[in-house]
């Protein structure tokens, strides 16, 4: 039995010695994939709607009091 990923044989390890990446099964490939955090995260809000239950679940964990914005530029319209 395999201990890393790196050492499947349907997984593409990717470069695992940065962090932020997430494991994600490839099915037109039938393998697992090592893929960018951020990467994810774009797919996720390409319909522009992100999962309303993901939403509540920010908006309970993040204290908006505890966010400090020191410099805002909304820019023009």
């Amino acid at each position: 039995m395999p201990l890393r990923i790196r050492n499947l044989d349907n997984s593409e390890g990717g470069d695992a010695s940065k962090d932020k990446f997430v494991l994600q099964y490839n099915h037109s490939l039938s393998r697992f994939d090592l893929i960018p955090a951020n990467t994810l995260l774009s797919r996720v809000t390409d319909d522009v709607d992100i999962d309303d239950t993901f939403v509540e679940q920010l908006e309970q964990q993040i204290d908006k009091d505890n966010i400090t914005v020191v410099d805002l530029d909304g820019g023009s319209f």
